[in-house]
């Protein structure tokens, strides 16, 4: 059946009033939402925040078997350099169900997958009369899915199954939130505090007592705390900062030292939850790509990470969702520790897709594989290419080898997403190290 994809990336539930993200938080959001292309095929609509260039359509084309002209690009939009997120209040204060619906073949059924169920994508799904189910639908139309992607909910569904998480407490006052800050860092002299739904870092800040530690992974900012008063005014600035009409609690954690941060996706479109991938997440601080197979785990450990998320995602598609959705954890003093769950498609969810695709259903713990989020390029798509082909990095489907494009934002940020595929882990390192080593721009503009 043909689809429409609806890059809904940072809509309200994700991120609250869109008109206050900035440029660069527009042209991230954008990115994110254009990985959903690598889940187009010929005939396809796609509903994008900021159109993608015809080559970088037609490079995911050789993959999938289709020419840039068998997939359509809605854009909301008048101007084709604009980004515009497709959130709840454009789709319902817009013509875009009406651009869609031109682009669709009279008479032919159609299906949907949007970035994040939200009301807006049910709005899509409603008012184009497409192939959706009832239940799933409504589940849209209901905004649970931002309900389930609530920390503040993930902490009691994870104990209730016996899962591990980080000590912490939920905190809904501002002194609440100074008293938890204070017992937890008595704990390992450093505590996160994280917005309620918030995602990719962001709402993430750390508090700690050690004045010379470095970043604190996942946290996007880090607070130095040498005393009482210092602790009073952080944790006054903490509550005015992130809270808000959406927000209206905040989730302190214990920062647990020498976490290595995990990941396990899982897909409840049938009758079970099933973990379907799963890898080591790379952070400088926040998220900057992922690592696979997983590292750093034992046996019993990595039982226990599939164990824990399959839980989540049975309780999950018992309240109603069928979809792909990501727990996150950590691996600290030998353990596992559950954080959160995203009820959404990921940033796993299209380069599993595109391994699946290119090196097969079984393709986990046959490869190395590394990722990256901001790899640094000047130039345009096409020379981009052309110096992967000239350094022997372009992927290469035969050899099950090389540097795979994901997404690219070079006219604006002058970087773009990829996968690197190896035989094993060194490999694909090493040739991460060339293609940074020999690009145009320096390594560090990778962490920028």
């Amino acid at each position: 059946m043909k689809k429409i994809v609806v890059g809904n990336v940072d809509c309200e539930a994700q991120c609250g009033d869109p008109t206050l993200r900035n440029v660069s938080e527009r042209a991230s959001s954008s990115r994110v939402a254009n990985r959903m292309a690598w889940f187009l095929d010929e005939g396809d609509v796609f509903v994008t925040p900021y159109l993608i260039l015809p080559e970088m359509m037609a490079y995911i084309g050789r993959f999938k078997g289709f020419l840039p002209g068998d997939v359509t690009q809605v854009f909301p939009g008048n101007d084709p350099a604009d980004t515009v997120l497709i959130t709840e209040s454009l789709i319902e204060g817009s013509d875009l169900i009406e651009r869609i619906r031109v682009n669709l073949v009279p008479g032919v059924p159609y299906g949907m997958i949007s970035y994040f169920p939200d009301p807006g994508a049910g709005a899509i799904a409603q008012g184009l009369g497409l192939e959706v189910p009832d239940t799933d639908l409504k589940f849209m139309l209901d905004g649970r899915a931002a309900a389930l992607s609530k920390k503040s909910l993930f902490r009691g569904l994870a104990e209730e199954r016996d899962l591990r998480i980080p000590p912490g407490m939920i905190c809904r006052t501002k002194e609440d939130l100074r008293m938890a800050i204070s017992n937890h860092l008595a704990r390992t002299g450093s505590v996160i505090v994280k917005q309620d739904l918030a995602g990719g870092g962001e709402g993430n800040v750390a508090l700690t007592t050690e004045l010379n530690r470095g970043y604190h992974p996942g946290a996007g900012q880090t607070l130095r705390i040498a005393g009482e008063d210092d602790l009073r005014t952080a944790s006054e600035a903490v509550w005015s900062r992130y809270v808000d009409s959406r927000n209206t609690c905040l989730i302190v954690e214990s920062f647990l030292l020498d976490a290595h941060p995990v990941y396990a996706e899982v897909d409840t479109r049938g009758q079970v939850a099933k973990v379907i991938n799963l890898g080591s997440m790379r952070m400088d601080p926040t998220w900057v790509g992922f690592e696979y197979p997983v590292q750093n785990l034992a046996e019993s450990q990595i039982a226990y990470l599939v164990h824990g998320s399959q839980a989540i995602g049975d309780a999950c598609l018992r309240l109603g969702y069928k979809g792909l959705l990501n727990c996150d954890a950590v691996k600290a003093d030998g353990s596992i520790y559950f954080h959160e769950v995203n009820v959404r498609y990921g940033g796993c969810s299209h380069l599993d897709a595109f391994c699946r695709l290119t090196l097969g259903e079984d393709y986990y713990g046959r490869h190395g594989i590394v990722t990256e989020n901001r790899a640094p390029f000047k130039g345009t798509f096409e020379g981009l290419e052309a110096f992967l082909e000239s350094e022997d990095l372009a992927f290469d489907l035969p050899r099950r080898r090389g540097v795979a494009i994901m997404t690219e934002d070079l006219a604006r940020t002058g970087t773009f997403e990829c996968l690197v595929v190896a035989e094993s882990r060194e490999e694909a390192m090493g040739l991460e190290d060339r293609l940074f080593g020999r690009a145009l721009n320096p390594k560090v503009a990778l962490r920028g």
